[in-house]
């Protein structure tokens, strides 16, 4: 099996297992003129929806309010939030709307939820990387979704 099919069947998994789901989707857009935009965000974003059932929520982000509607006017279904780019907005979107489910307990603040972040990347370049025996810069998807979950649960454990 290649590569790119392994990503893609863990991709499917997680969209099949996850309950939410988050997609920004402000950068999709071809960085000079001439080269095509990536769409493995958006392809990421229909997937999920594709198999999406009652109980999953999906939030999605743009940069502008409109922006996504420029492109693919169905974006408005998925109620998308615009981020204005300031990572203060993203936080804070997330949080509510982790916040809103009901199987959510006890979300910390946008500060906390900063300091864990810093927390983690200390924690995966000092430790995980090395157990792991990869360099910071050449972790791979999978092996950082894992490693978060891992160290999320082992933090949160109660």
């Amino acid at each position: 099996m290649t590569e790119a099919r392994e990503r893609l069947d863990f991709i499917l998994k997680l969209a099949r297992d996850c309950r939410l789901g988050v997609h920004d989707l402000s950068r999709e857009r071809a960085s000079r003129a001439g080269d095509y935009a990536r769409f493995n965000l958006p392809f990421e974003l229909g997937l999920q929806w594709a198999l999406k059932e009652r109980d999953k929520r999906i939030l999605v982000f743009e940069r502008k309010k409109y922006d996504l509607q420029r492109a693919f006017s169905d974006f408005n279904a998925l109620d998308p939030r615009a981020h204005s780019n300031r990572k203060a907005n993203v936080l804070r979107e997330v949080r509510e709307f982790l916040n809103g489910d009901p199987l959510s307990r006890d979300v910390p603040g946008p500060e906390r939820l900063k300091d864990l972040k810093a927390e983690f990347a200390t924690v995966l370049q000092a430790v995980i990387c090395p157990q792991l025996g990869i360099r910071r810069s050449k972790i791979g998807f999978a092996d950082y979704v894992r490693s978060a979950a891992g160290w999320i649960s082992t933090k949160f454990r109660k």
